[in-house]
């Protein structure tokens, strides 16, 4: 099953989820509230896309050429420092340009908001200590569908379910390889949790 477990850790790579959720809200979401402008889905995509995945991915294959990281999977705690310091900046961009130049509904700036937060408090605890930044990642897009579903009618259940399957490969994986204690899979999920509860209530 060690196959599986990298699988499931390659897809579902925190630096992937912001985009998929995205592209959820985007193009299957019937949501009223999600108030996309018609014709601006594939542009707010792209806009995503390039700098919560293109950017940091280019930012990681640089760093691992020029040998400050040893693997592109970042295994030892002071190795996710300047990815995670050029994530959490790519990340802010994209939150302030949707907040301030698109016009974005205040439930497509929550979930921007929601994994800029993750970003933040899972370097300011990785720096003492190693946790889980897939279990956060999915923990966060995890509940900021719960919260979407509880406050709009329980219109997007294929997200909440769709995040909460994954979530449970997720951990699966983490464990299946040995990647994580138990303690740093609570802790990396607590940190996304939090995270999208603070940008909940900013924004929902």
């Amino acid at each position: 099953m060690k196959w599986f477990s990298k699988l499931v850790s390659i897809l579902f790579h925190p630096i992937f989820l912001t985009a998929f959720v995205m592209a959820y809200l985007l193009f299957v979401s019937n949501n009223p509230v999600l108030a996309v402008p018609p014709g601006k889905e594939v542009q707010w995509f792209l806009i995503t896309a390039y700098s919560t995945l293109f950017m940091p991915l280019f930012v990681v294959f640089l760093l691992w050429k020029l040998k400050f990281i040893q693997s592109l999977e970042m295994k030892t705690t002071k190795e996710r420092y300047v990815p995670l310091i050029a994530c959490m900046s790519f990340y802010f961009w994209v939150f302030w340009i949707f907040h301030l130049n698109l016009g974005a509904s205040s439930w497509i700036k929550t979930w921007l908001l929601a994994s800029f937060a993750t970003m933040v408090l899972t370097f300011l605890i990785t720096i003492f200590n190693k946790i889980s930044l897939h279990v956060a990642g999915i923990v966060s897009a995890f509940i900021y569908a719960l919260l979407l579903n509880l406050s709009t009618g329980w219109n997007d259940l294929v997200l909440l379910v769709t995040t909460l399957v994954v979530l449970g490969l997720v951990i699966f994986s983490r464990m299946d390889l040995k990647a994580h204690t138990r303690q740093q899979l609570v802790v990396g999920g607590s940190l996304g949790a939090v995270a999208s509860v603070v940008a909940y209530f900013i924004f929902g």
